[in-house]
């Protein structure tokens, strides 16, 4: 999905955003660039604001939800940093986690954490709102707990639980099972045989 000037005015952006989005994308950007620089930038309010703008207009379409998966993706695969493969326990807030490793076990306890995963059969734990949550290979299971979460999951057979308010779900492979307790929640699943409870 590529967002433009016209999207900004539609959405209402303010006049600083619209500046900074000037600045960065003059001829537009994809959603998950869009995402990246804002959170490199530390303009983590816009970031979640542009989340909320797009998933009421792309909720319905697998694109958008390939972005999503990929700008969950970008935590992990920054060239500017190094991931933290050895380190999957935090309970600081705005924790940061990228694995590329199988059979992994990350858990994080705090405000904001925003946690990365490409490795087979991951586990993910998070309690805290505001989480962002992306995991990219097969088998996942992934457990939150916070409202304004969002979680992202692109490997077959994975398994999503979440409890909480504003909570998004995106689910791009086969056999995935999203279970779900919590009022406006949005789940977008892509894949045959998925399986839903809210």
């Amino acid at each position: 999905m590529i967002i433009t000037r016209a999207d900004l005015r539609e959405w209402r952006i303010g006049a600083v955003m619209y500046r900074w989005f000037l600045r960065h994308f003059p001829r537009g950007g994809s959603y998950a660039d869009i995402h990246h620089a804002l959170i490199e930038e530390g303009y983590t309010d816009w970031a979640e604001s542009l989340v909320e703008y797009a998933w009421k207009k792309w909720l319905a379409d697998e694109n958008f939800a390939h972005q999503e998966v990929s700008s969950m993706q970008k935590l992990a695969t920054d060239p500017g940093e190094r991931l933290f493969c050895s380190q999957f326990v935090r309970s600081d807030d705005h924790a940061r986690l990228g694995c590329c490793e199988d059979n992994a076990r990350i858990a994080t306890a705090g405000y904001a954490a925003q946690i990365a995963s490409m490795g087979y059969s991951v586990r993910i734990g998070s309690v805290g709102f505001n989480s962002h949550i992306g995991s990219s290979g097969a088998r996942a299971r992934v457990a939150v707990t916070g409202n304004s979460s969002r979680i992202s999951s692109a490997g077959d057979s994975g398994r999503i639980a979440n409890t909480g308010m504003r909570v998004r779900v995106c689910t791009l492979g086969e056999r995935c099972h999203v279970a779900s307790n919590g009022d406006l929640v949005q789940i977008a699943s892509f894949g045959a045989n998925a399986r839903i409870a809210n």
